[in-house]
């Protein structure tokens, strides 16, 4: 349960400073399992374009883990739980 609200905790810094399209990407991956592709068609955009909106994300997250802001967890331990 800890860890659940750390991960939240953590996802919600990352997506603080997220546009709504980058939000609403996150979100039906997580909630979805949705592929870029089927985000995109979802979305009425490209593939193209929810992969570059996934690559700020990612670059978001490894500013603020550099910044000892956020903290990531190990692949591991992620999907032990």
């Amino acid at each position: 349960m800890e860890h659940q609200t750390v991960l939240q905790e953590t996802l919600a810094t990352i997506l603080a400073g997220a546009s709504m399209e980058e939000r609403a990407i996150c979100t039906a991956i997580l909630e979805t399992g949705a592929t870029q592709e089927e985000i995109a068609q979802k979305l009425g955009t490209t593939r193209k374009s929810v992969e570059r909106r996934l690559y700020r994300v990612r670059r978001r997250a490894r500013k603020l883990a550099a910044a000892g802001t956020i903290v990531v967890p190990s692949v591991s331990s992620a999907v032990s739980r």
